[in-house]
């Protein structure tokens, strides 16, 4: 995952931060992509096991890189709905747009 974080840091550092759901609540999920490369991270986190869903806000690019329990779908407008399923003692997904 370092590797993958390297290769977008520099559009993670320009992009502004979102962040949907409450601190600490399931889901809490802090995306920085930046507007005109697509390039960034999602980052979703849950306090307990289930299934969450998110769009993102910004149009991203089609190559990403995740861990596991994670689905990407990418829409027609050229977001990417988001698909995370966490299992028990699972807190943490992270996603890498323009990771390649």
């Amino acid at each position: 995952a370092l590797g993958w974080y390297k290769q977008v840091r520099g559009d993670v550092t320009q992009a502004s931060p979102t962040r949907s759901g409450n601190v600490g609540g399931s889901p809490e999920i802090h995306e920085k992509t930046h507007r005109a490369t697509g390039r960034g991270v999602v980052s979703i986190f849950a306090a307990s096991s289930g299934t969450y869903s998110y769009v993102t806000e910004n149009v991203v690019t089609e190559s990403v890189r995740h861990n596991h329990g994670v689905s990407v779908a990418h829409l027609a407008d050229g977001r990417a709905a988001i698909t995370a399923t966490f299992a028990p003692n699972e807190h943490a997904k992270v996603l890498f747009f323009g990771a390649i």
